[in-house]
């Protein structure tokens, strides 16, 4: 289990959060290519501000996921990916 946080400097702007999604792209592909992880189950979850770091996440890395499951202003999305 990979769990980023942001801090809450970073917090209110795409491009403080950007370099960070970076990193965990980054590790991600990393933790794939030393066999740590089967790429085929990658799941993300967010909850609250996590939800749209999630979303913001696929849109930047849209395969680096098999799904996701968002949590946001008292609504579920569960996005199934391929």
């Amino acid at each position: 289990m990979l769990s980023p946080t942001i801090a809450d400097a970073d917090y209110n702007s795409y491009t403080t959060r950007k370099p960070i999604y970076d990193a965990i792209h980054q590790k991600i592909g990393q933790m794939i290519k030393e066999g740590v992880v089967d790429p085929g189950r990658v799941y993300l979850m967010g909850n609250s501000f996590g939800g749209l770091a999630v979303t913001e996440y696929l849109q930047d890395y849209p395969d680096d996921a098999a799904g996701a499951w968002l949590v946001a202003e008292e609504r579920l999305a569960i996005i199934r990916l391929s």
